[in-house]
């Protein structure tokens, strides 16, 4: 697949293809979620809760949902990093930026499948005292976190070149650009009415 049609959903030259958008999108928002409900966790010591099984499951799909992101990449989209690189720091900061958000995700999941086995094969009730010890939860809570600072850094990127730079970044990024190519009035540069 050459990338030079939104038909196939590869990305183009000018607009991030529909499945990298569908895959961006729905790992940001169960990534939240998994997020919101992990902290929660952390900081109620909700174990063995509703929120746990949330965090599980969310987790789970964060992370079978980036393999498939990193399997489009490589197998079928030739073009999913659009943005020009910028030279020197804000370009090598970019590509650790995304780096760090394709591959922590995948290392969060490895580490909570093993935190899940650790804690229900250790105990039927499926808690396990003394596990805030064990080095597979301190690399998982040292991931998350590195993991929010990094989305906080992107959300804020991404709002620098929104409402900064004008330069139609999120709107690559978006469902809508694939409406239309440009100047056939159905895309984003559509006249307004």
């Amino acid at each position: 697949m050459t990338g030079t049609g939104t038909s196939t959903g590869a990305s183009t030259g000018t607009h991030h293809g529909v499945v990298t958008v569908t895959l961006h999108w729905s790992i940001a928002v169960l990534t939240v979620v998994t997020m919101v409900s992990g902290y929660t966790i952390e900081s109620q010591g909700l174990a063995d809760s509703g929120e746990f099984r949330v965090h599980t499951i969310t987790g789970m799909l964060v992370g079978g949902l980036s393999l498939v992101r990193i399997a489009w990449w490589l197998s079928a989209d030739t073009a999913p990093f659009l943005a020009a690189t910028p030279e020197g720091w804000r370009g090598m900061s970019a590509t650790i930026a995304h780096l760090v958000l394709a591959v922590v995700p995948l290392a969060l999941a490895v580490s909570g499948v093993g935190l899940l086995l650790l804690m229900t094969t250790a105990s039927p009730l499926g808690v396990l005292p003394g596990v805030e010890h064990v080095p597979a939860r301190l690399f998982h809570v040292v991931c998350a976190w590195l993991l929010t600072g990094v989305i906080v850094i992107h959300g804020l990127d991404v709002l620098h070149h929104h409402l900064v730079l004008r330069d139609g970044l999120l709107q690559r990024m978006w469902f809508r650009a694939r409406l239309g190519r440009p100047g056939d009035g159905r895309g984003p540069d559509r006249p307004a009415r």
